[in-house]
């Protein structure tokens, strides 16, 4: 008869996770995995049981409600539980064994169910191996039960680990490629005047280029990652200065997008301010900030938005709409524009109480004379209902995909015919 492997000298096929490290922790050996075997048979006669119960309690997560939505994926998910459950206490200790449940753990990762839904599933497994043991006398067996319970929980913690640490890698060498190669790209997107269909302005946006993998990505999910490695600050003076300087020899306005924490950062102001100066017509500069960044730290905000204008630039309220507005602080800083949240613009065609929302923004900005932008605008449908409307610009798919910037044409610049506008 072939030898069992220990937990000393047991090593996964895969190489992916070492699991000689989680079995000398819980101390599980062959003879604590022979000793589950007692407890399959009372395990069986309850599984059905413990499997209602067990979709019952985790249905009141929505992630796993949307992940099991047909009565045939109930019935798949339910029979491989149902397997996985049971393997749990055939008393093997192997090769085979541990890849099975380390390949369960990929899987859940790979379907991305997030972590709050593992842990409640297997708080709720152990409690209900647990009661059948108290049920059956077998006090002696609990602690085994929860260690094979804390093997597959930890496996399943190291596959999320190894991909957000992948995933981090992956962003991290892009991020410094970009920088050692191309620098960011800015890409533009044109904001059309509703009354004549002529560009008067673009927003500008940072995009990554890839040289290794060919490929452009928008910079926005990799912005946070940038401020971990403190490489943000670098990423916004590539973008700015290059702004800067395709626009210095343009008629055309352009706008840039601030967060609070760029204003908020003293030496970046002072950045920003040299570049203004330096501008040959800062007037056709407008910088966009989004509306719930500037809700908290309002004095912060509103100096910057002296200075700027000392010099010229306007200021955008960007997303407006998105969350909640205090009305104060717009009465108080008269933003020369604001960009009406495209989830608003989105649904206009199917949502009454979205329409109403955006005619009270409407209503409220001219009452101010503040000019609209309305964003996302990306079918003929929901340009058809902001036709009827006093909305002063639109940007969005339906016009123009956002496109390298020195593809700009001062030559040619594009006009859109309001009854025959498209991409």
């Amino acid at each position: 008869m072939q030898k069992m492997p220990t937990g000393k000298n047991l090593k996964l096929d895969t190489g992916k996770i070492s699991i000689d490290r989680i079995l000398s922790h819980y101390r599980f050996d062959r003879e604590e995995a022979i000793l589950l075997r007692k407890v399959r048979p009372q395990i069986e006669q309850r599984i059905e049981g413990i499997l209602d119960g067990f979709y019952q309690f985790i249905f009141n997560f929505e992630h796993a409600r949307r992940f099991i939505d047909t009565e045939e994926r109930l019935s798949t998910h339910r029979q491989l539980l149902c397997s996985w459950l049971l393997s749990l206490f055939d008393g093997r200790y192997d090769n085979a064994y541990f890849n099975y449940i380390n390949r369960i753990s990929e899987i859940h990762v790979h379907i991305g169910l997030p972590t709050h839904y593992v842990n409640a599933a297997f708080s709720y497994l152990r409690e209900s191996f647990n009661n059948v043991l108290i049920e059956e006398d077998l006090l002696e067996l609990i602690h085994v039960v929860n260690r094979v319970i804390d093997i597959n929980l930890d496996l399943l913690s190291l596959s999320y680990y190894e991909e957000e640490q992948k995933q981090f890698i992956d962003e991290v060498s892009l991020i410094n490629r970009v920088i050692d190669t191309t620098g960011v790209k800015p890409y533009v997107q044109p904001i059309v005047n509703a009354q004549n269909g002529k560009v008067e302005k673009y927003e500008c946006l940072m995009r990554f280029v890839d040289t290794k993998a060919n490929k452009v990505y928008s910079a926005q999910p990799f912005l946070q990652i940038a401020k971990e490695i403190h490489l943000y600050h670098e990423l916004e003076h590539m973008m700015i200065e290059k702004c800067f300087k395709n626009f210095s020899n343009s008629s055309y306005h352009f706008c840039l997008n601030l967060g609070y924490e760029d204003i908020s950062d003293e030496q970046f102001r002072r950045y920003i301010y040299q570049q203004i100066s330096g501008f040959p017509e800062p007037e056709r500069i407008t910088f966009e900030i989004l509306e719930g960044d500037f809700i908290e730290d309002f004095g912060i905000i509103k100096e910057f938005i002296t200075k700027i204008r000392q010099y010229g630039s306007k200021i955008a309220i960007d997303d407006f709409g998105a969350g909640y507005s205090n009305m104060k602080n717009i009465l108080e800083l008269r933003p020369d524009y604001i960009k009406i949240d495209g989830s608003i613009i989105r649904s206009i065609p199917r949502s009454p109480d979205s329409l109403t929302i955006l005619k009270s923004i409407i209503r409220l900005a001219h009452d101010l004379q503040i000019q609209t932008i309305a964003e996302h605008v990306h079918d003929r449908a929901v340009l058809d209902i902001l036709k009827n409307l006093e909305i002063d610009y639109y940007q969005g798919f339906y016009f123009s995909k956002p496109f390298p910037i020195e593809d700009l044409d001062e030559e040619r610049p594009p006009t859109y015919t309001m009854n025959t506008v498209g991409p």
